[in-house]
């Protein structure tokens, strides 16, 4: 074995050692011999990448590309190492201290960074506002590459909100032209079929855009609306359930106050005689309670279902109710429901006459009741219309809150809850509208009804001539651009009222039937007439439940873009602020609109389709040529335009806005209190601390309230349309009923 000299011997030991020290020292040192921050930090190569082709004004502003250009200020290379710069300090530790070069070089990179199970989140990245403005002006457009940005509002919440307003009650929808869907198949070709259905889409999207505007525009007073028929129906429930209890009102009566409630939501002047004259046969000369004609018809006998003894009380026609509170009485016969014969009368000759006679006297009955209950059963099931869409609306929430769950700390996430939330006003209107007993398509009343009146396509159809002056020639132009524009909703002879509209349409019909109907039983059309009387308290529960299902939805989405840093009133939450505020303004005048109608007598001649008789009282506005009001009408009116253009710009273009992404800039980042402040620092980096602890003790918190909530309501609304519908159809099956209540045999009661 060769041996080498003393020298080369040291020279090796040298250079081993020498390796070895470098090994050890190279990681240490790998982080001062930078030459430039993107060394450090690859991602700031971005800033090399061509800015977006839009201008800044229409949406080509990049916040990423924002947050790159202050990290790059934030920072220098001193000596081969990271340093924080002198000039601006845009970046901040843990707790607000100074940040961490080491900690900063090992965790994600702020700008891009998302959760990965650190609660601690990453170095914050803050600018102050007059920064931000010069050199990020504009805003960033909803890309189509960052889904939480625009398909989950969009997809999650919004396309679902046009299935409820679908369900809304409305009086017209735009006209779809006849050419698009030609009746001659033959002349059909390819390139005209996609034509046609090209503009088809485009119509009906249009008028559902208009029409879920609307709806959204109008909430409060579609709540309010909405509201106030089911108290008006189930007013009239409990005074129909008392009065039949009782033995009260005859049954043509008791089944034109039936008829009333169901189509109390369409047109007074063109639906009142029809929806009356169903109840004619229960007058007809073979009913119980008709006094007998000249010519002598078969006399009913008294059949009772056992032994007659001298101490029962119906061998008395003239006991009435127990209570003593019907003014109109009907004679005492036997119920409708016929009972086991034991004893046979001797004025019966045989038991053909007998059979015959409870057979004329049923049938008109009969008919009725079958009438009332097939109106009621062709209405909208509120489980398939409103039940089965609020689920698949739930099924939204839970998604958004597994999402942010799984990202906490994603801003865009947490907007898109936030929207969901607000959006959730249509369901609450969807639920009011399908807890009411009239139903939308007014071809029910139109298949029952009597024969032989004109059919109308339109009751604004204008006159083919012009009338003279000029403001009647403009009524008249806008008249003919409306009617080509627009049609009925529904094809039919009467056309039901708009949603806004239904409740004080539905007490019209009932204070009409009060009228008309007043010589009948005078007491108990006083007590009807009573019952829809509202004192300020009733007005107060209304107003107080309308605007409980109007203000939870916007509360909701307040809070959460509320607490969504920068923590503070900002456009997002202020949009929702000012959409409330308008609806509830809107609310209170429309109370007020509805509280000060009076009742007085309508001088004139009496109108045609059954309408008043002269000296009928109608609802009139008490009008007065005083200054002061001439000035609360004016008030009046500018309010009301006020909450108007509040709601509609919140409602409609707060939702743009938002999809498009117009909210993401500069000034909507920091709270409107201090956009006065151009030293006021927001957040371009995402995923920080405050992100994620206002994710989870909010955000998760506030989205599943908005959840809980919706599914309660729509369970409430549900129970409460069956119920209702359960006492009406009960309703209708003592129609005929001619006795009081017999509370002590337990007998059992369908309310």
């Amino acid at each position: 074995m060769p041996r080498f000299p003393p020298s080369t011997v040291n020279m090796e030991n040298y250079c081993l050692f020498a390796f070895l020290l470098l090994c050890i020292a190279s990681p240490v040192r790998s982080g001062d011999n930078y030459l430039s921050l993107r060394q450090a930090f690859p991602l700031l190569n971005g800033l090399d990448r061509p800015p977006s082709r839009l201008s800044l004004r229409y949406g080509g502003q990049n916040f990423t590309r924002c947050c790159l250009m202050a990290f790059e200020q934030a920072l220098t290379v001193e000596n081969g190492a990271v340093a924080p710069s002198t000039h601006a300090s845009f970046l901040d530790g843990e707790d607000k201290s100074p940040v961490n070069i080491t900690d900063l070089l090992e965790s994600q990179f702020p700008c891009s960074a998302a959760y990965q199970g650190d609660r601690k989140g990453v170095n914050q990245l803050k600018v102050p506002w007059w920064w931000c403005n010069d050199n990020c002006p504009g805003f960033e457009i909803s890309r189509s590459s960052k889904l939480n940005q625009w398909i989950q509002p969009f997809v999650g919440f919004v396309l679902p909100s046009v299935i409820f307003c679908l369900t809304i009650p409305r009086r017209r929808k735009l006209r779809l032209p006849d050419k698009v869907f030609p009746r001659d198949i033959d002349n059909i070709n390819i390139f005209k079929a996609f034509i046609s259905v090209g503009a088809a889409a485009f119509v009906v999207s249009t008028d559902t855009i208009l029409w879920l505007g609307t709806v959204f525009a109008l909430a409060g007073r579609l709540l309010l609306s909405g509201v106030y028929e089911a108290f008006i129906d189930k007013r009239v429930v409990d005074f129909m359930d008392e009065k039949i209890r009782n033995g009260c009102l005859p049954p043509s009566l008791r089944a034109r106050i039936l008829f009333t409630v169901l189509v109390g939501n369409l047109d007074l002047e063109s639906a009142w005689k029809p929806s009356m004259d169903l109840a004619n046969p229960l007058e007809a000369p073979g009913t119980t309670h008709q006094t007998p004609v000249s010519r002598t018809p078969p006399r009913t006998p008294s059949i009772p279902s056992q032994q007659p003894s001298s101490n029962s009380p119906t061998q008395t026609p003239q006991s009435g109710p127990s209570n003593g509170e019907c003014e109109h009485t009907p004679p005492a016969t036997s119920p409708t429901t016929l009972q086991p014969l034991t004893i046979l009368p001797s004025d019966v000759s045989v038991p053909s006459q007998l059979i015959y006679e409870r057979v004329i006297r049923q049938e008109p009955t009969q008919n009725v009741q079958l009438r009332l209950k097939s109106m009621l059963a062709c209405q909208n099931s509120f489980g398939s219309y409103v039940g089965a869409p609020v689920i698949f609306y739930l099924g939204s929430f839970v998604f958004a809150l597994l999402e942010i769950n799984a990202t906490l700390g994603e801003n865009d996430v947490a907007h898109a809850l936030a929207f969901g939330a607000w959006w959730m006003t249509i369901p609450h209107i969807s639920i009011v509208s399908g807890c009411l007993l009239a139903g939308n398509n007014p071809n029910t009343l139109e298949a029952i009804a009597p024969n032989g009146m004109s059919r109308r396509r339109s009751s604004w159809k204008p006159p083919l001539n012009a009338p003279k002056g000029f403001w009647a020639q403009l009524g008249w132009r806008y008249q003919k651009v409306a009617y080509r524009l627009f049609e009925p909703t529904y094809e039919a002879e009467y056309y039901p009222a708009p949603m806004w509209e239904r409740g004080r349409s539905k007490r019209k019909w009932v204070m009409r039937l009060v009228e008309k109907y007043r010589n009948v039983a005078p007491r108990d059309m006083e007590d009807l007439q009573s019952k829809l009387l509202m004192a300020w308290g009733d007005w107060f529960l209304i107003s107080v439940l309308s605007t409980v299902l109007l203000s939870v939805p916007c509360v909701l989405g307040l809070l959460i873009s509320y607490f969504t840093p920068q923590v503070g009133l900002a456009c997002r939450s202020m949009t929702f602020l000012v959409y409330v505020c308008s609806e509830v303004l809107l609310l209170l005048l429309w109370i007020w609109d509805l509280a000060t109608k009076v009742e007085r007598p309508r001088p004139g001649v009496a109108e045609p389709c059954g309408g008043n008789t002269p000296g009928e009282r109608t609802e009139v506005r008490e009008i007065s040529t005083s200054y002061l009001s001439i000035l609360s009408s004016v008030i009046f009116w500018i309010l009301t335009t006020m909450g108007l253009f509040g709601a509609t710009f919140s409602a409609i273009g707060g939702t743009m806005m938002q999809i498009i992404g117009v909210y993401r800039n500069c000034l909507c980042k920091i709270s409107v209190g201090h956009w006065k402040d151009k030293n006021m620092t927001l957040f371009l980096s995402t995923n920080n601390r405050m992100d994620i602890e206002e994710a989870l003790h909010w955000w998760l918190m506030t989205g599943a309230v908005a959840t809980g909530f919706l599914g309660v309501i729509c369970y409430i609304g549900w129970w409460y349309q069956r119920r209702l519908r359960f006492r009406f159809r009960g309703l209708v099956d003592k129609l005929n009923y001619r006795f009081p209540w017999p509370e002590a045999s337990g007998q059992s009661r369908n309310d």
